[in-house]
């Protein structure tokens, strides 16, 4: 595999999975492989102009989305979500399924978690673009 891409997922691992996540891919991409993720993830707090300027951004895009273009807030989202879930949660249950649901507590892992996993998967940059 050339690539293992990603959009809007791995800002759910916690502190503990992404070393686990990144030495996967690795094994599973050839040589030169690379990880593209499309995320919003939080700075550590060694960074805390970086997480400011990004915070800063997050809301203009916010504004721009819910109030200009007439998106759903996240807590609407939320709540037509959370029937599904429940749903979703009732019919694994019947199949004796797993069913993990998205944390929303705070303890997902950084962006210096995620940066370390890929360096120790020895992927050769990890960079924001």
């Amino acid at each position: 595999m050339d690539a293992v891409v990603s959009t809007t997922a791995l800002h759910w691992l916690t502190i503990a999975e992404p070393q686990d996540f990144y030495a996967g891919s690795a094994g599973s991409s050839r040589s030169g492989g690379a990880v593209l993720n499309g995320d919003n993830m939080p700075y550590d707090r060694s960074r805390p102009v970086s997480q400011l300027l990004a915070d800063r951004r997050r809301q203009a895009d916010l504004h721009d989305a819910f109030e200009l273009r007439g998106v759903k807030t996240y807590d609407a989202w939320w709540q037509e979500a959370q029937y599904r879930l429940e749903a979703r949660a009732e019919a694994a249950e019947r199949l004796r399924l797993p069913v993990r649901r998205p944390r929303r507590d705070g303890h997902h892992a950084p962006y210096s978690a995620h940066v370390l996993g890929l360096s120790e998967a020895q992927f050769g940059e990890a960079a924001t673009i």
